[in-house]
């Protein structure tokens, strides 16, 4: 059983429960893609992002402004533009053979330089990186110039901003690396760092799965149906998203007391950024091969559950196979380790948000 406590981010432990948090986001992620009729879909459109922006907010601490901005780039800019050039050759050379085309080779690359999701067609998975990696830098540096609660009502008011603007009938356009979806997002990361928060999530971690499981199960159902009553619109996405996260933090904080299968997510959650990167193009070639295997259409292959599954189970092995490799060959593309000086620098920088 993990005893790290989250509210303690200063530690350098990492918090089993997080981790299984990111790979429960990073399964409903890769579900949601492969079985596009799954009666959930649309509920899980609310959230399965914003759990990956609670858990990084969970995990958040205040750092020097250009040690922060070198640290992400290092840990989101150089795994983004690496998986994004050798996806955009694979599509390039390859998979618009058999994909219908969804871009000009031009726009694709256009998109992977802007980290704009509208040329992004390619591989639109990827616009998560960028936009992450402009909401952590954001975020850090309004908490270093301005302080705990200017920032929240900045991500407060962007968030307000993105939720509120259907009402007025103005969509916030797409904007170069996701600036955009920041606004979007951006208030549940801010959630995730807050310290009330922190604790409450840190006695509710040491309760009984008994506890934890049905009322984890019980919260994504009144969600669901909430969501089913309410829709998403306006308020409602935030509404229905902080639900949904809710539900998904309750049954990684359930799982985490079942050590088997604890060990298994925490690893899924650990290696999050390259499936997130490669399970497009994974499924996307074994449904096909399922699809021929079977002389079946794809769109088949996708309506049924049974074989969404299965892609979605051979999807893991294949990325985990691709991680591998990476790890073994490349690690510097996925486990860029600071140097003896940036990790004083970090140690002062905990220090200081300690005492403050």
């Amino acid at each position: 059983m993990n005893e790290q406590r989250v509210s303690s981010p200063a530690s350098s432990a990492r918090v089993r429960w997080i981790d299984i948090l990111k790979a429960l986001g990073l399964l409903l992620v890769m579900m949601y893609h492969i079985h596009d009729t799954w009666i959930f879909n649309a509920f899980l459109r609310t959230f399965f992002i914003s759990v990956f922006f609670f858990a990084g907010g969970l995990l958040y601490r205040e750092r020097d402004i250009l040690y922060d901005l070198k640290r992400r780039a290092r840990t989101l800019v150089v795994p983004y533009f690496v998986f994004g050039a050798v996806i955009f050759l694979y599509w390039i050379v390859i998979e618009r053979r058999f994909r219908p085309e969804v871009t000009t080779p031009a726009e694709a690359l256009k998109g992977l330089v802007l980290g704009e999701f509208r040329y992004l067609g390619f591989h639109s998975h990827l616009w998560f990186l960028p936009c992450y990696f402009v909401c952590c830098v954001l975020y850090n540096c309004l908490r270093k110039l301005t302080g705990r609660r200017v920032t929240t009502a900045v991500a407060a008011a962007l968030t307000l901003l993105f939720v509120l603007s259907p009402v007025f009938k103005y969509r916030i356009p797409d904007l170069p690396w996701g600036l955009d979806r920041v606004c979007q997002y951006i208030l549940f990361f801010d959630l995730g760092t807050m310290q009330p928060i922190r604790r409450t999530l840190s006695g509710l971690s040491r309760r009984s799965p008994l506890f934890c499981f049905p009322i984890g199960l019980g919260v994504f159902v009144l969600g669901y149906f909430l969501h089913r009553l309410v829709g998403s619109g306006s308020i409602w996405w935030f509404v229905c998203g902080a639900v949904g996260t809710l539900a998904c933090v309750l049954l990684a904080m359930a799982l985490d007391r079942f050590d088997l299968a604890a060990r298994s997510l925490a690893r899924l959650g650990f290696m999050s950024i390259v499936f997130l990167c490669l399970h497009g193009p994974c499924y996307r070639v074994l449904i096909k091969l399922l699809a021929m295997l079977l002389r079946r259409g794809t769109d088949a292959v996708r309506a049924s559950f049974l074989l969404s599954l299965l892609v979605l189970l051979a999807t893991l092995l294949v990325c985990t196979v691709f991680y591998m490799l990476i790890d073994r060959y490349l690690p510097w593309v996925i486990k860029a380790q600071p140097v003896r000086a940036e990790k004083a620098a970090d140690d002062r920088s905990g220090k200081h948000a300690k005492h403050s």
